[in-house]
Formats: C-alpha cells, structure tokens, sequence
C-alpha cells in the first residue's frame, strides 16, 4: 500500500562539528549515534589539496612576474583564512562548501525506530550512493546519514568546482558547476538542479511504495511561499511593461491606449490598468524589501556564526594548552612527591643506622666502665 509522505531536500547551514558530533546536542540520542552511517569522510583540507593544489601550480607556472604567483593554500586564498568546519564565504560570494540535508517524512509519520524510518534508510541510503555519479562538478569530502536523532535524514558537504579559461584553470564555483552539469545559467539553475535531485528522491521513494507530496521548501533558505510570490509577481510586472509599451507606441482618440494583443482600452480601463500596475510594483518593492532585510539577517547570522567559530577554537586552543600546563603540573609534582618518598625513606634507613650505631656505643662505654671499675676485661 502506497503511503504518502513529504520530503524536505533543502541547503543546510553546514557545522562539521556538527555532523561529526565533535559536541552532542540536546536532540541527540546518543546511544543511537552507533547506528549513523558515514558515506564519505575526507578532511576538507585534503580535499581542497586534492582539488585545487594543481590547478594553482599550473598557474603560477605561467605567471612571468612573482608577485603574481599564489604563495598559499587555494582555502586561504580565496576565504583569506584557515580551514573552518562551518561554511565561511569569501568577499566574491563563494561558499568554501555547500550542505544539503535531505529527509523522508517527519518525527510523527518515520520516527527513529520505526519500520517507517528503515524504510526512509534505504531510500536515503540509494540517494545517496547515486549522488556523486549524477553529479560530477560536487565534490562529496562528507557524507553522514544521522540516525540518532528524531527522523532520519543525510547531511552532504561538498565543494563545487568548474573549469575556467582565465585565472586559476579549476576554481571552487558554484554557478559554472551546475552550467557544466547541464543545468544552465543564472539565478534559476540551482532551482532546476534541485528539481532534478527531487525526481530522483521521487522515483526512488517510488518503488519503495512512499508518494511524495510537493515539498514545503527547497527554493536555497527562501520558503517556497516566498519564492512563489517573487516569481509571480515578476511575471506580472512583465507582462504589464510588454502592455504598456505597445500602449505607447499607438495613439487613440480620447486617450484610449491599443494594447498588443489589439484591445482597446477606455480612459477608466486605462485608469484601473495604471493603478494596477502601481499596486504591484508596490508590492514587487514589498518584497524586494522583504528579501533584503532577509538577506541581511543571514549575513549577520553567518557573520555571528564565524565569530562564535573563531571563539570556539581560541577556547579550545586555550583549553588545550591548560590541559597541558594542568598534565605538566601534575607530572611535576608526582616526580616531586616521589622524590619525597625516596627521601622520607632515605632518612629512615639513617635513622636506623644511628640508632644501632648508638647502641654499639652505649655497650661499648659499659665495657670501658666495667674495666675502670673491676680491672677486668670481659669478653
């Protein structure tokens, strides 16, 4: 029997530490943490050394003056930094990895636990083994399938790459990833990616007898509603400047404007189509605005997050050179109080050495005092 279910296949917000469980949530079970299944485990160092350490070499072997020459790693080139476990975004808008977190059904309908949620394992568990041969440009250096939370669901961190005929000759970029993986160019392309990713997810779920019903977002961190609303009232403004410039490109008596598709309109139609055209750049404006503002708490967000990351690691550097200050203390002191021991024990075997000592003499005055005494030696 066919069982309907929602899947979520959306960009995550990337934390290694995270996927890794470096630190354990309060949403974690940890006792199921033995259960996730690691697909992919690459450093993202090595990856990047796999990826971009010969592309750099190659350029700087046709740079003629040194100080054009790229002295450092391509991660620290591009993000001016070192290697992060969350995702850090370079001046030109370049992520240094993307996360995509894909999911069947939700805690109520595939709970952990449940036949429902082996059943969304094996599915996720097939996704995930096609991923790499569909997509070639997405360099996977990670890839968890977490099982220790409330539902199922993957976690896949990878680098983009694409091929470019200036600069450094293979380059993280997402935008020429996806049009050299057919999906064409601008803003739309990562849409049409995702819509392909979810027919496959949908194809599978399939035979696996679950039915998906429409996603309630996979549009990047933009809800769907708000994504459609963009899309619609785009279309709108659209085809209100196509009417209105083949309005003014024909004069009528009494102000009536001949529109393309050969209606005439009256003054008051006209009226009416003016307003409307001013409501909707009103609200295209809205959303803009709306968009905007949205933009701006997740840069401040992203902002937020790279300075608890940089804190984070100053703390456990700091706490990692206490812990070894702490061990050096400790060890200094077990030498010392060893060193005390051997002493303690030391002055004790003297002590008994002088007190036999003492004794030896004591006898041996007795023996002079008897022979001043009697004139006897007694032996």
């Amino acid at each position: 029997m066919m069982k309907i279910k929602r899947a979520s296949l959306c960009q995550g917000k990337g934390s290694l530490s995270h996927n890794l469980r470096l630190f354990t949530a309060n949403n974690v079970d940890k006792t199921r943490t033995k259960e996730n299944i690691v697909f992919v485990n690459i450093s993202q160092q090595e990856m990047y050394e796999r990826l971009f350490s010969g592309a750099v070499s190659e350029y700087n072997a046709r740079q003629k003056r040194n100080d054009r020459k790229i002295t450092v790693s391509y991660y620290e080139h591009q993000f001016g930094r070192g290697y992060s476990p969350n995702v850090v975004t370079s001046a030109d808008k370049r992520k240094s990895f993307y996360e995509d977190v894909v999911q069947i059904g939700d805690m109520n309908d595939t709970g952990v636990g449940t036949v429902d949620a082996e059943t969304a394992k094996a599915v996720l568990t097939e996704y995930m083994n096609g991923f790499e041969q569909r997509n070639p440009n997405f360099k996977v250096f990670f890839a968890v399938l977490h099982m220790d939370e409330a539902t199922p669901h993957l976690h896949i961190d990878y680098v983009p790459i694409g091929h470019y005929s200036r600069g450094i000759p293979v380059q993280n970029g997402i935008a020429q990833a996806l049009s050299e993986m057919g999906f064409g160019v601008g803003k739309n392309a990562i849409a049409r990616w995702r819509q392909s990713e979810y027919e496959v997810l949908k194809s599978i779920c399939m035979r696996y007898e679950i039915e998906l019903a429409p996603p309630k977002k996979s549009v990047g961190s933009k809800s769907v509603e708000l994504y459609k609303e963009e899309k619609r009232l785009e279309e709108k403004i659209e085809k209100l400047l196509e009417m209105e410039l083949a309005a003014d490109s024909t004069e009528v008596p009494y102000k009536k404007r001949l529109i393309g598709g050969g209606y005439i309109l009256t003054e008051q139609e006209y009226a009416e189509f003016t307003a409307e055209k001013k409501a909707v750049s009103v609200q295209r404006v809205d959303a803009e605005r709306k968009v905007m503002e949205a933009e701006k708490i997740v840069r401040q967000t992203e902002s937020r997050r790279l300075v608890l990351s940089d804190r984070e690691d100053a703390f456990e550097k700091t706490k990692a050179s206490e812990e070894k200050k702490i061990q050096e203390k400790v060890k200094q002191t077990n030498l010392d109080l060893l060193d005390a021991i051997v002493a303690k024990e030391k002055a004790e075997e003297l002590a008994a050495e002088q007190q036999d000592i003492n004794e030896v003499l004591q006898k041996t005055n007795y023996s002079i005092c008897f022979v001043l005494l009697f004139g006897v030696v007694v032996i």
